[in-house]
C-alpha cells in the first residue's frame, strides 16, 4: 500500500518502503524527498512564486549538474499528464559505472513554484517513474 504525504503546499503518494525526508514545515524554500534503498529518489523543492522564475530555477538546477558531470546530456521532452502533456527536461550522466537518468519538471501552483526532480539508474527509471 502506498504512503501518502499531505501538507498544505503538496500532496503525493509514494512507495511505503521509501524513506521520507523533509525540511521543517513553514520554511520556504523547502525540500521534500523520498528515497529508495537503491538510491533512486523523487524530490520537490517548494519556492515562493516571487523568489525565482521557472527559467531561473531550471538554469540553476542544470548548472549544478553541469559542474558535477562532464558527460551530462540534456534533452527537452514532453511527458504525458492525463490526456495532455507537459514540458520537462531529461538528464543522463554517468556516476561511477552507472548510467543515471534524471527528470526535471517545474510547475507553478497558486503562490508557489515547485521544482520536481526524480532520478534512478537508467535501467530502473521507467519502472520506478
Amino acid at each position: 500500500m502506498p504512503a501518502i504525504y499531505d501538507r498544505k503546499e503538496l500532496t503525493f503518494q509514494y512507495p511505503d518502503n521509501w524513506k521520507l525526508d523533509e525540511d521543517p514545515p513553514g520554511e520556504i524554500p523547502r525540500t521534500v524527498s523520498v528515497t529508495a534503498e537503491n538510491g533512486a529518489y523523487w524530490a520537490a523543492m517548494i519556492y515562493e512564486i516571487s523568489s525565482s522564475s521557472e527559467d531561473e530555477l531550471k538554469r540553476e538546477y542544470l548548472e549544478t549538474f553541469r559542474k558535477e558531470y562532464e558527460d551530462l546530456e540534456i534533452e527537452s521532452v514532453q511527458i504525458p499528464v492525463g490526456e495532455a502533456s507537459m514540458a520537462a527536461t531529461d538528464l543522463q550522466f554517468y556516476c561511477l559505472d552507472f548510467l543515471v537518468h534524471s527528470r526535471l519538471l517545474i510547475l507553478t501552483r497558486g503562490n508557489h513554484r515547485l521544482l520536481i526532480a526524480w532520478q534512478a539508474e537508467d535501467r530502473d527509471f521507467d519502472k520506478l517513474e
